[in-house]
C-alpha cells in the first residue's frame, strides 16, 4: 500500500493538515518515489479513444491560440499533432487502470468521500494547459519526465480570463514561486491558487483531485432531493388572520412561514446526511450494471465459489447517529443494524486486508448488504 514519504518536505501529515491543507501550496520532494504505475503514453492515448472516457487535448501554438479538442480521439488525430506544445488529459483513469487506482491509497488521510478521481496528463516538450486555478484541492504527482510549475496569486470567480478560448486561462499571472517536479514529487495546491505548469520534456502527471461542491450546487441538489421526498399535502399556509386592504403586499408573517417551511427540512442531521451521503458518493463514470440484480439468498453460493473486491472507482461513506449507521455506496444508501455496523464500516474505511476477511454472519441481513453493494457497483465479483 502506498504511503507519502514526508521526510524531505520537513512536515508530517498532522502538520500538513494544520498548516497547509486548504491554506497554502507545498512541494513534497520524493513523496511518492515508490509510485510506478503500469501505464505508458500509448495506453493513455488508447483510453482517450474510448467513447465512455472523458478526454481532452490542449494545443498552445495554434490558430487561435490555446485550442481545445474533446475526445474520443482517433489514431489519425494523434498522428496529426505537432511535435511540441500540446497536452492530453484523461479523466478518471483510476477507474480503468488498477495501478493508477492504487495511488488513491496514499491519500486516505483525507476523508475518502472527498476524493474525486485521478486525472492523468501526458505532455510533450512545452506542453501546458496555461495559467489557471482550480476550485478544489489537488495533489499533482509527477510520473515520468519533469514539469516546471510556476505558482501564482490567489484567484476567484472575478479574476479576469483570457478571451477567445473556451479554456479558463487567466489573463494576468503574478508568479510568486517556482518549482521543478521530478518523478515521485508531489505538489499540493489548495483551491484558488493560480498555477502554470510546462513540460520540460515528455512527461506524465497524475492529478488527485477532491470534490468541493459549491454553495449553489448544495442548495440546488438538496432542494431537489427535499422536493422529491415531500408530499403534495405539504403546502404554504396563509398567515393572515384579518382583512388587509393592501392585497399585493407580502407580509412579514408570510416570509416567516416560508422560512419555517424551509428550515423544517434542515432541522434533522439525519435528513441532511442521507442526502449528502448519496450526493457525495455518486459516480461520474458509467457503472457496469448486472443484467439482473443479485438477491440476498444468492450470496452464500456466490461467496463459496468467488472472491469479492472493491470495484474500480467505488465510492463508500457512512454516517453514525443516534438512529444507527447509514452506509452509502455509489449514490445508494442502506441502514445497518448495530451488529453490522463495525464490520461494514471497516469495509467502507478499507481497513480490511482483503474483503474475504470480512466476518459475515449467517443472517440474511449481511447477505442483503453484500448483494446491494454489488448491485450498486461498489463491490465486484472476481
Amino acid at each position: 500500500m502506498l504511503h507519502i514519504d514526508w521526510r524531505q518536505s520537513q512536515v508530517d501529515v498532522d502538520t500538513f493538515l494544520r498548516d497547509y491543507w486548504q491554506r497554502k501550496p507545498l512541494l513534497i520532494k520524493g513523496g511518492l518515489a515508490q509510485f510506478s504505475p503500469q501505464l505508458d503514453p500509448d495506453e493513455l492515448a488508447g483510453l482517450a479513444c474510448e467513447e465512455e472516457v472523458e478526454s481532452r487535448i490542449i494545443i498552445e501554438r495554434s490558430d487561435p491560440p490555446w485550442q481545445l479538442q474533446r475526445g474520443p480521439f482517433s489514431d489519425e488525430q494523434f498522428a496529426d499533432l505537432p511535435d511540441t506544445h500540446w497536452t492530453l488529459l484523461v479523466q478518471s483513469v483510476d477507474v480503468y487502470e488498477e495501478s493508477v487506482a492504487e495511488l488513491l491509497e496514499a491519500f486516505r488521510f483525507i476523508p475518502q468521500w472527498r476524493l474525486d478521481d485521478v486525472m492523468v496528463s501526458f505532455a510533450v516538450e512545452g506542453g501546458s494547459v496555461g495559467p489557471h486555478f482550480d476550485q478544489y484541492d489537488v495533489f499533482l504527482v509527477q510520473g515520468e519526465g519533469r514539469r516546471h510549475w510556476r505558482i501564482g496569486q490567489h484567484c476567484d470567480h472575478t479574476s479576469p480570463r483570457l478571451e477567445g478560448t473556451p479554456l479558463h486561462i487567466l489573463r494576468d499571472f503574478d508568479e510568486q514561486d517556482s518549482v521543478i517536479c521530478e518523478p515521485g514529487d508531489i505538489l499540493y495546491l489548495p483551491p484558488g491558487v493560480a498555477h502554470y505548469g510546462v513540460a520540460l520534456e515528455d512527461c506524465m502527471t497524475f492529478s488527485v483531485g477532491f470534490r468541493a461542491p459549491s454553495v449553489g450546487e448544495v442548495l440546488d441538489q438538496f432542494a431537489h432531493a427535499a422536493g422529491e421526498t415531500s408530499t403534495a399535502s405539504q403546502r404554504f399556509v396563509d398567515a393572515r388572520q384579518q382583512h388587509d386592504s393592501h392585497s399585493a403586499a407580502i407580509a412579514s408573517a408570510d416570509i416567516a412561514t416560508l422560512r419555517r417551511m424551509i428550515t423544517e427540512q434542515l432541522n434533522e442531521d439525519r435528513t441532511i446526511a442521507d442526502w449528502f451521503g448519496r450526493f457525495m458518493t455518486e459516480c461520474k463514470h458509467p457503472l457496469d450494471a448486472l443484467q439482473e440484480p443479485l438477491l440476498a439468498r444468492e450470496i452464500p453460493d456466490l461467496l463459496a465459489e468467488h472472491e469479492l473486491a472493491y470495484a474500480p472507482g467505488a465510492r463508500l461513506a457512512y454516517f453514525t447517529s443516534d438512529g444507527g449507521v447509514q452506509l452509502f455506496a455509489n449514490g445508494g444508501a442502506m441502514q445497518l443494524t448495530a451488529d453490522q455496523a463495525e464490520r461494514f464500516t471497516a469495509l467502507a474505511d478499507r481497513q480490511l486486508q482483503a474483503i474475504a476477511t470480512l466476518q459475515l454472519s449467517e443472517c440474511d441481513a449481511d447477505h442483503a448488504v453484500i448483494a446491494e453493494l454489488i448491485n450498486l457497483g461498489a463491490l465486484t465479483i472476481e
